[in-house]
């Protein structure tokens, strides 16, 4: 397959199979792989992409060659596997997709195997994993080679697969942790707290919960990431004070409260769901923006009545538009459930072209949110790619 190819046949698997948590056929993969790197799993409800992306520059500061692996992509489907800040090459890319295109795997699974083949052909020194969906369960968790497992703040989120109640979640995402690591974990509250301190020491773990003075969860994701460098620093012996101010100076992540245009006012935040839309009206609110034009489209499985009742007391007006993908609710079925709300300033726009054309023309401020899917082609149309 070359490049395209690979990218139509993951579309049509993962239209086919969906999620499947079985295992098994990737654990499979990942032995024939002779995968030995040491690596990092980052798992969480919000801020693991941020807080992976952050620990890999760290650790690339410091004069290691770093892979990274994250999901979803958003700007670039090639943006989820990086080895030193550059992403995989097509061509790469379509060789190791077609290598694992027979192997009963699911499209993520399949780019769990691409990264991790990818990162051993590249002869890594560590690589950072962000946990797809949960952590006990997911793809990335086959891995036997961690050495530090990070959990950042527990919310409601996938409940109908990860847990009705945060200590349930939490547990799906405490079971990242392996025996003898270091684990650093974003406090969120007593009960939560507990079970993963129970499951670090079920592991003989080295735990420690990092409580943030900060309701931010951008700085709530900076401060455990400067609590988790004193772990780099014990295991990886160049990690320095330097470094780890360098590593997350340098990192900027899209689509998170993203500021594309301030005349007229764009903001791309991939907030969906509960801890983080009250986040990104809490900052707007503490921005002083009021009267906004809400860009809406939602998976279909989130709790899109909540995003509508947390965003209405700052909304003007709502803007549907359908997410990219096979969970997609769709726009026009996003509308109805908003005018069901007495809401009446609501269209439907099924064009991601019209829209930023619509923005561009109309000089209002703009909050583009409801998932991370549709963000990075918001961004390339907008910028005029």
């Amino acid at each position: 397959m070359n490049y395209s190819e690979a990218r139509e046949f993951l579309a049509s698997l993962q239209q086919a199979k969906g999620m499947i948590f079985d295992l098994e056929p990737v654990k499979k993969a990942y032995d024939s792989i002779g995968y030995d790197i040491k690596t990092i799993q980052v798992a969480g409800t919000n801020g693991k992409g941020s807080v992976a992306t952050m620990i890999a520059n760290i650790l690339t500061e410091s004069g290691y060659r770093v892979g990274l692996y994250t999901s979803p992509s958003i700007v670039d489907p090639l943006d989820i596997i990086k080895v030193d800040g550059r992403e995989i090459s097509k061509e790469d890319y379509a060789r190791l997709v077609t290598a694992y295109s027979d192997k009963g795997l699911t499209a993520f699974e399949i780019e769990t195997c691409v990264a991790w083949s990818y990162f051993k052909e590249q002869s890594c020194d560590v690589c950072v994993t962000e946990c797809g969906l949960g952590g006990k369960s997911d793809a990335t968790n086959v891995v036997m080679t961690t050495v530090m497992s990070i959990i950042t703040s527990i919310g409601y989120d996938h409940m109908a697969i990860l847990g009705d109640t945060l200590e349930k979640i939490a547990r799906e995402k405490a079971g990242i942790i392996k025996p003898g690591t270091y684990v650093y974990s974003t406090s969120t509250n007593r009960a939560v707290d507990t079970v993963i301190e129970g499951v670090a020491k079920d592991n003989s773990a080295v735990c420690r919960m990092v409580k943030s003075d900060s309701s931010d969860y951008a700085k709530k994701n900076i401060d455990l990431v400067i609590a988790s460098a004193e772990g780099l620093k014990k295991l990886f012996g160049k990690v320095d004070d330097d470094a780890v101010t360098r590593g997350i100076r340098n990192t900027y992540m899209p689509c998170r409260y993203d500021m594309i245009s301030t005349d007229p006012v764009v903001i791309l935040d991939g907030a969906h769901n509960r801890p983080a839309i009250d986040a990104l009206c809490k900052r707007l609110k503490a921005d002083s923006y009021k009267d906004i034009s809400f860009v809406i489209g939602v998976f279909a499985d989130k709790d899109y009545d909540y995003i509508i009742d947390t965003t209405l007391p700052l909304a003007y007006e709502y803007i549907c538009v359908d997410a990219v993908g096979a969970r997609n609710l769709g726009g026009e079925k996003l509308l109805r459930a908003i005018k069901d709300k007495g809401f009446e300033r609501v269209s439907y726009i099924s064009s991601y072209e019209e829209l930023c054309d619509k923005m561009k023309n109309e000089k209002r401020t703009y909050v583009v949110t409801g998932s991370l899917s549709y963000l990075g082609q918001i961004k390339k149309i907008y910028a005029g790619g």
